[in-house]
């Protein structure tokens, strides 16, 4: 089952034109329920993980 961000200005969806139904199968997203990205990089900092302090990019996260 695949849902929209909660935050539709970073919404990613978009590149999974591409992504065929048998892959569908393996993937997880399970951060768009966070509100903002300052959350997700809270959450990332409260366990320790480097990618906290990681940059903005355009690139699929």
């Amino acid at each position: 089952e695949l849902h929209c961000a909660a935050d539709a200005n970073r919404d990613q969806s978009y590149f999974l034109f591409s992504t065929t139904p048998e892959q569908l199968d393996y993937l997880r997203f399970p951060l768009g329920h966070l509100p903002t990205k300052g959350e997700t990089r809270a959450l990332a900092a409260r366990y320790g993980l480097a990618v906290a302090d990681k940059p903005d990019s355009q690139d699929i996260c």
